[in-house]
């Protein structure tokens, strides 16, 4: 019996060991590490899902996508924010609109910083120094996360998963939303870079379909 349960727990480990090598960690660049398989994930027609993503930003993006042979399709010009849907429903909608590829962006957060700004002044007449000063906050950097789903899995699970940093170069000129727009655009030329648009003339996870909707 104590043999038996030997080999059990052997067979775990090496399971979970090779799972874990299965998708190991890969430096893309410009602060974005990927997991999965990145190379082919995005084609024919992209079914995109922003998440917290300005929405004054969204249709530019999706029109940079389209730069890489692919046709996209915003979920939110179909779908209602906020609001469930049967997986049936989303079933159909893939299916009627020969959706091949999903890409989730999900804006996770950005790090600022507080500054202070001050300035003297001399006043002759009554030889003093006296000092105007003001405190504002800068954006240091921001996080995302990518999301790419495939017909090669039925759009159950990823195929692939994107963390990305991206950092205010613009000082005090630079806000949340630009520095996230920058930093998309940087991860989807870098995407293109890895071969994930095969039409390209340029250079964890739930168990149901609907399970991208949820994140």
């Amino acid at each position: 019996m104590k043999r038996t349960m030997k080999k059990i727990i052997l067979l775990s480990l090496i399971t979970t060991t090779i799972n874990l090598t299965a998708f190991s960690q890969d430096f893309l660049g410009n602060g974005t590490y990927a997991y999965g398989k990145v190379e082919n994930s995005l084609s024919n027609k992209v079914l995109v899902i922003f998440k917290s993503i300005d929405p004054t930003d969204q249709s530019s993006i999706l029109e940079n996508i389209e730069d890489y042979g692919v046709e996209t399709v915003s979920y939110f010009d179909y779908f209602l924010p906020g609001v469930s849907y049967e997986e049936n429903e989303i079933n159909s909608f893939l299916d009627s609109m020969n959706i091949g590829s999903i890409f989730v962006i999900k804006f996770e957060g950005a790090n600022s910083s507080n500054n202070y700004l001050s300035n003297s002044f001399y006043n002759s007449l009554t030889n003093t120094i006296f000092t105007i000063g003001k405190s504002y906050k800068t954006v240091d950097n921001v996080k995302l996360n990518f999301e790419i789903f495939n017909r090669s899995n039925n759009l159950k699970r990823p195929v692939a998963v994107l963390i990305a940093e991206g950092t205010n170069n613009w000082g005090v000129a630079g806000s949340t939303s630009g520095t996230t727009y920058r930093t998309i655009k940087k991860v989807i030329k870098t995407l293109d870079k890895e071969g994930a648009f095969p039409n390209s003339e340029k250079s964890q996870y739930g168990d149901d379909i609907g399970d991208f909707l949820n994140r």
